[in-house]
């Protein structure tokens, strides 16, 4: 099972009914980047919220803020799914959901070039993105 976590493209995180992280994958530090020593087994949900606002990963929101939002999400005892973007511009996917008895599994996932291509094909489909207002309200009277 180890090896199935390892080479996974999620990120994949357990987390016990306190919060505390109990299993992680090497991809979820490559997906967060998270600083050295903060992702770890026993550290708190607190912990890897501070790591990631030291990295600037909430801009214009205290890591206290950020950690309110992410406590909410679980806090509400059900899946959820969040999507963020990261300094360098990626889209994150990360899901949430419960397990026994308070405890979650997250899984994070690099879904940009997902969004990208899905923009890229709303973009092609809508005239209006491709050629402007007026100029498509010009096409529609000559079709």
């Amino acid at each position: 099972m180890t090896a199935a976590f390892d080479n996974m493209h999620q990120g994949f995180m357990l987390l016990d009914n306190q919060g505390r992280v109990t299993n992680f994958n090497p991809r979820l530090g490559e997906i967060i980047g998270y600083p050295p020593g903060v992702l770890r087994v026993g550290a708190t949900a607190r912990d890897l919220i501070d790591g990631s606002a030291a990295l600037g990963h909430y801009p214009g929101a205290s890591a206290e803020q950020a950690y309110e939002a992410w406590s909410g999400r679980l806090g509400a005892g059900r899946p959820r799914y969040h999507i963020g973007r990261s300094l360098d511009g990626r889209t994150i996917g990360i899901g949430y959901a419960p397990y026994g008895n308070g405890q979650w599994v997250l899984t994070y996932e690099d879904i940009s070039a997902r969004v990208d291509a899905e923009t890229a094909l709303a973009e092609q489909n809508e005239p209006t993105t491709r050629c402007g207002a007026d100029q498509h309200a010009a096409w529609r009277l000559h079709v």
